[in-house]
């Protein structure tokens, strides 16, 4: 089991904000991270300075170590989405929503979230862009998908990023590597930030990635959306291209009841905290109406 918590804000400015237009998230993704960091140096709950860095490491930069003792980057427990409320792009709602052990930092959250509106959002001519912002929603998400089901469509709403056999989805999202991707990243926030569960997750994922293949899988539209994104830190631009547009699936979901419950909220593919992987699905039973 994975807690979710869903927390929602709006910022407002009295100039257009400037943010990424392709996926205005990750604009902000660099924005929290200032934020954090400038919150946890004055958290005094944290005196010692080597705890303060932990906590920043765990939650905005985890690090994990591959089969070979690679570093590599870990799963980041939370994700952003939003979008511009207004046609004058001066309000802009975003959904922060937290995993498992992270759901219980809502007040650190609403703290770095302040943070980031008077220290500024945004880039190009108006670069931080301090903002008002307040909160409209706290809530605990429920994950649950419903019996009987023969067919989902599946909304891409922002670029998703999945490899099938080394190469990119671009076209359309098979459910073949969709499921692999979300077994991962599922276990992934699992092990990392959710209750302890021993199960054997490896022969798990195994049992999910054979499974799926009994899935029928069609595009009903949509393809290759390109996008990108120029990092704060470094000036680097970083390719942000994927699959927009809208899936349908058939067959027999319930070996995958239990991951596919979590798919709209954790997001999956690369850049997932970005704001890419995010989707919306829509199921229908086997039993006719």
């Amino acid at each position: 089991m994975l807690d979710i918590r869903q927390l929602t804000y709006e910022f407002r400015s009295r100039v257009p904000l400037r943010l990424n237009m392709d996926l205005p998230t990750s604009t902000l993704r660099g924005a929290l991270g200032y934020a954090m960091a400038d919150v946890l140096a004055y958290e005094h709950t944290l005196p010692v300075e080597r705890d303060k860095i932990e906590l920043f490491r765990r939650y905005f930069a985890p690090t994990d170590w591959d089969a070979s003792g690679h570093r590599k980057d870990g799963p980041r427990p939370f994700v952003l989405r939003g979008g511009f409320s207004d046609s004058s792009s001066r309000r802009f709602v975003v959904e922060m929503l937290l995993f498992g052990q992270a759901a219980q930092l809502e007040a650190l959250t609403d703290l770095v979230i302040e943070r980031m509106a008077t220290r500024g959002i945004g880039g190009g001519q108006h670069y931080g862009t301090p903002c008002s912002v307040r909160k409209l929603e706290s809530r605990r998400i429920e994950a649950r998908f419903p019996p009987d089901v023969g067919r989902i469509a599946i909304t891409f709403l922002s670029p998703t990023r999945i490899k099938s056999r080394k190469q990119w989805c671009q076209h359309s999202i098979p459910f073949v590597p969709l499921i692999a991707r979300l077994a991962d990243r599922y276990r992934d926030l699992i092990h990392a930030f959710g209750e302890p569960d021993n199960r054997d997750w490896q022969a798990w994922a195994l049992t999910m990635k054979r499974a799926a293949g009994s899935i029928e899988s069609l595009l009903l539209e949509g393809g290759r959306m390109h996008a990108r994104r120029r990092s704060t830190r470094t000036g680097d631009l970083c390719g942000l291209d994927g699959f927009v547009g809208k899936m349908l699936y058939q067959g027999d979901f319930e070996p995958f009841s239990e991951i596919l419950a979590y798919l709209p909220f954790i997001h999956v593919g690369k850049s997932a905290p970005f704001g890419c992987g995010w989707c919306v699905c829509e199921c229908y039973s086997l039993v006719p109406a």
